[in-house]
């Protein structure tokens, strides 16, 4: 472990959307989220903390995303989706990473990453810039 580093201050900083759910009585309920996740839903982190997933979202995108995290919970382990076509927000993505926290055999909390595009110029600079050191 990296003596002095503040994960949360990486968390709060990441490029791409970040959101931990925890799941409460068959809900999947926002317990953290960086700023990229506030700009994805548009609104404060007031706003959002606390809050079900399925109340964020439309309803076919609640069901696409409660349905990928009860399959994580189920299995115990990490899923891969798909954005649909329809995800509102104001940053695009095409997929998500949901990764499950397990503790004492059961998942407490859930990481959800979206996946960064890839097609974005700036990934392309930075990859030029990257070769060139």
């Amino acid at each position: 472990m990296l003596k002095g580093m503040d994960h949360k201050l990486l968390f709060d900083h990441m490029p791409v959307p970040r959101i931990i759910v925890r799941h409460v009585d068959g809900r999947f309920k926002v317990v953290d989220l960086n700023q990229k996740a506030c700009e994805f839903f548009g609104r404060s982190e007031s706003e959002v903390l606390g809050q079900t997933m399925r109340s964020l979202l439309d309803n076919e995108n609640a069901e696409h995303i409660v349905h990928s995290l009860t399959v994580s919970v189920k299995r115990q382990k990490p899923v891969t989706i798909q954005s649909l076509p329809t995800f509102p927000g104001n940053a695009q993505v095409p997929g998500f990473w949901i990764n499950p926290v397990i503790e004492n055999g059961e998942v407490t909390l859930l990481d959800i990453i979206a996946q960064p595009v890839l097609t974005d110029d700036s990934v392309l600079q930075r990859e030029r810039d990257d070769a060139l050191l």
